[in-house]
């Protein structure tokens, strides 16, 4: 078998794999952006080339008028699509460029030569300026074919402009450009100086090497950007799951906070005294001890928001086990206008806790606490307010350990509903806690 029929055939199966290859980007894989579009066109070309070499080829030596036309026709075509391939090329090679004036004007340059070879061609159909159908129906050159490999050497011109103009960009990828115009520039010498003698386009099969080689990078990059995509993902989720273990390591702190040792004892030491000057009462205080410390460990285990009179009821069984033991001692008044409205559990309970241990039972006087709610058109409030000794607020910040539960009751209310913790305080005559909760987040 002559080498000339093995690779026209391999051009026909080379035709019909980038008509595939188009259909399957554009219908299957839907690559549908600036590069991939060029590359979609690009086979599209590929396969007319091909398709009109192995034409020229299979023609070549048949009798009859109408093979005399339709070669014609074919070498027109044969001669204008190996130049646009080359433009494609080029828009390929900007697509990675910013936009700027030269290589606005290496495309205008490029389109230019583009449109000088197909009106050659198309006049070579009659004057066989480019090329010529012989007598016996084969393809010969025109007495301006080497104008048209001229043109060719131009337009490639304008491609290496753009490529060392834009070095410093395309760095990470100037070897695989540089292979790009390596293999259509030494087939247009080969087929200009006629090294080789055969009917079929040596330049065509180094244009097409091309080709392939910018699909291959193009997938190549499409590769890593999926790898990147992939990384980003788990990156998020692992964001995703140490956010996630934060927040419970965070739940379980504000349940730790709340059930202080001192506080347990103090419960512990009042109900077995309890037990032996008022049994019933004894028994009462084992009842709000086992619901006070029931809620906060059920608070570990949900995600919801509570209503306000549930969270209102745990307050209270707290202050119930504190008249344990401050008696007359401590006054709690309520003025609850508004309760109607959900927030996360122990929520309120801590403030009580803070005013009463950092407050009251530091001050020589009875002590009073406030707890009131109430609400305007875009907000529900909390007021938890004492006449204790009060803070100074510079100190607040350097007692991490005595605070934590606060911290937690603010970074709480701020991540489940948008609520704020607002803590103001005077030495000497007490501190008034502000929980807001705007209703938008309950509407939403």
């Amino acid at each position: 078998m002559k080498l000339e029929t093995v690779l026209a055939t391999v051009e026909l199966y080379s035709a019909f794999i980038c008509v595939f290859a188009f259909l399957y980007r554009l219908f299957i894989k839907k690559a549908r952006d600036r590069r991939n579009n060029i590359l979609n066109i690009s086979l599209v070309f590929i396969s007319v080339l091909l398709a009109s070499d192995f034409l020229i080829w299979f023609l070549s030596g048949m009798p009859g008028i109408a093979v005399y036309h339709l070669m014609n026709a074919v070498s027109m075509t044969f001669y204008t699509v190996d130049y646009v391939l080359i433009l494609l090329l080029l828009h390929y090679v900007t697509s990675f460029c910013k936009e700027r004036k030269f290589e606005f004007a290496l495309l205008r340059i490029c389109e230019i030569l583009l449109l000088a070879e197909t009106f050659l061609a198309v006049l070579s159909l009659k004057t066989g300026w480019l090329f010529m159908i012989t007598p016996n129906h084969y393809l010969g050159r025109g007495p301006l074919f080497y104008v048209s490999q001229g043109i060719a050497l131009l337009m490639f011109m304008t491609v290496i402009m753009a490529i060392l103009g834009n070095a410093k960009i395309l760095k990470g990828r100037l070897f695989y450009f540089c292979m790009l115009l390596t293999f259509p520039l030494i087939a247009s010498l080969i087929q200009a100086t006629g090294i080789v003698k055969l009917n079929l386009s040596v330049e065509d099969f180094g244009i097409i090497v091309s080709v392939m080689m910018m699909l291959t990078m193009q997938l190549d990059m499409e590769r890593k950007h999926r790898e990147r995509q992939q990384r980003m993902i788990e990156n998020q989720m692992d964001m995703i799951r140490n956010q996630q273990k934060e927040i419970a390591d965070l739940r379980v702190s504000a349940v730790l906070s709340q059930i202080q040792p001192h506080f347990i004892f103090n419960v512990l030491n009042i109900i077995y005294y309890l037990c032996e000057t008022d049994p019933m009462k004894a028994q009462h205080a084992v009842d709000l001890f086992s619901d006070y410390l029931r809620t906060n460990i059920d608070s570990l285990q949900t995600n919801e928001l509570v209503p306000f009179s549930q969270e209102l009821k745990h307050v209270k069984n707290y202050i119930s086990l504190e008249m344990l033991r401050f008696e007359d001692d401590l006054t709690v008044k309520y003025d609850i206008e508004a309760e109607e409205f959900y927030l996360p559990v122990l929520s309120v309970q801590p403030l009580v806790e803070n005013a009463i241990k950092h407050g009251i039972s530091k001050s020589d006087n009875p002590g009073i606490v406030t707890i009131r709610s109430t609400e305007d058109e875009e907000n529900y409030y909390i007021y938890v307010v004492d006449n204790g000794v009060g803070f100074d607020p510079n100190e607040e910040k350097n007692d991490g350990r005595q605070h934590i539960g606060i911290e937690n009751v603010r970074s709480r209310l701020d991540s489940r509903c948008d609520a704020s913790l607002d803590i103001f305080t005077q030495m000497g005559v007490g501190t008034t806690s502000v929980i807001t909760i705007p209703k938008k987040k309950r509407e939403e």
